[in-house]
């Protein structure tokens, strides 16, 4: 294989941007550091409430018991006091702290319309009850709820206005304040309820907000971690193969030998008038009398289309000798061009030549 000096440099260049290319992808990809973020929990709580009720009841003749648990079905006449039992477990991050404050209050409520809007609402001994600790804590309260007073005092109201609406009793707690450590801070505000329909014959209280709670706050981070290297390796060797690539061209494929005047002057004479020409069997020596040197393949041409004879020629490639002689045969002339190439010899074959 081999390749004309331009071609060779025009190659190089190629190569050249290539390998820089990607030997500066590499240094880029050897400067970029690969990170990961990572999410830290600074502060972070758990409240879980429990509320256990008590039905006591009056001397009866339906039910054995003298207590009955309060989340199932009773009879409203037959429930002397109602016992609530409320415990609440507080789980904090480590090392943080919970200033809380846990209130208690009753609340009849009416309703009326089909819409049951809010007719009144009427708060019956509020109290609040102080909590602090750190990291985990659990509070118990207990509460006897006498349902006697919130029936009378409903039934007092009906009489005096004339009117019946849908009432429930709510033992209502909330639990407000802060949880804490150095670095962050939580407000906290939930409720809890057991709600009592007091003027319903039969009826089951409901229990409303004691799922357990949850909350956090938490900090990102980015971190360095390790990359692969694999593009890294890919890149450089890439850029290394076009440097080996461009070596090999530049010092072992050979370069193609310039074509000389007489190439060029014998491929346009075949190119442009081939079809034209005929090639002799041997040169022609000087026993032709009346010959015609031309200076150009296109004098010939003009007289072979005048006589309408064909151009012959005769080719000698050797060493020492490169020649073609073209010739067109008249009755009467020989008209020839010879073109030569220049052959450079040394001093030993210019004596082995000549002698």
């Amino acid at each position: 294989m081999e390749m004309t000096r331009k071609l060779k440099r025009n190659l190089c260049l190629v190569l050249i941007v290539l390998s820089v290319g990607c030997g500066l992808a590499a240094y880029f990809e050897y400067q970029r550091q690969e990170t990961q973020t990572i999410s830290h929990t600074t502060l972070a709580y758990g409240i879980t409430p429990q509320v256990a009720s008590t039905f006591w009841l009056r001397d009866n003749s339906i039910y054995d018991e003298d207590q009955l648990p309060g989340d199932r079905l009773i009879i409203n006449q037959l429930i002397d006091k109602v016992h609530t039992r409320l415990q609440v477990d507080i789980d904090l991050t480590e090392g943080a702290r919970y200033d809380l404050e846990l209130g208690h209050a009753m609340h009849l409520v009416g309703v009326y319309g089909e819409d049951n809007e809010e007719l009144f609402h009427k708060t019956f001994d509020p109290y609040t009850y102080p909590m602090s600790g750190q990291t985990k804590g659990s509070f118990n309260r207990n509460h006897v709820i006498d349902l006697d007073p919130y029936k009378r005092f409903l039934l007092d109201m009906f009489e005096t206005t004339d009117l019946y609406a849908a009432s429930t009793l709510k033992a209502t707690w909330t639990l407000q304040g802060r949880i804490w450590s150095d670095v962050e801070e939580m407000t906290i505000n939930e409720t809890f309820e057991v709600i009592f329909p007091i003027n319903r014959e039969v009826f089951k209280p409901e229990m409303l907000g004691f799922e357990p709670r949850t909350g956090e706050l938490t900090k990102e981070e980015t971190l360095p971690v390790d990359k692969s290297n694999f593009l890294l390796y890919l890149l450089a060797g890439v850029a290394g193969f076009f440097l080996i690539l461009m070596a090999i061209i530049i010092w072992l494929v050979p370069l193609r030998k310039a074509k000389s005047e007489y190439d060029l002057l014998k491929e346009q004479i075949f190119r442009e008038h081939g079809d034209r020409l005929a090639q002799l069997h041997e040169p022609m020596t000087n026993r032709h009398a009346r010959l015609v040197q031309v200076n150009k393949v296109e004098d010939l041409v003009k007289i072979s289309d005048e006589i309408r004879q064909p151009v012959f020629y005769y080719e000698i490639d050797e060493a020492d000798q490169r020649k073609m002689e073209f010739y067109v045969f008249d009755d009467a002339r020989v008209y020839y061009m010879i073109a030569y190439d220049k052959i450079e010899l040394d001093i030993q074959a210019f004596i082995e030549q000549s002698s």
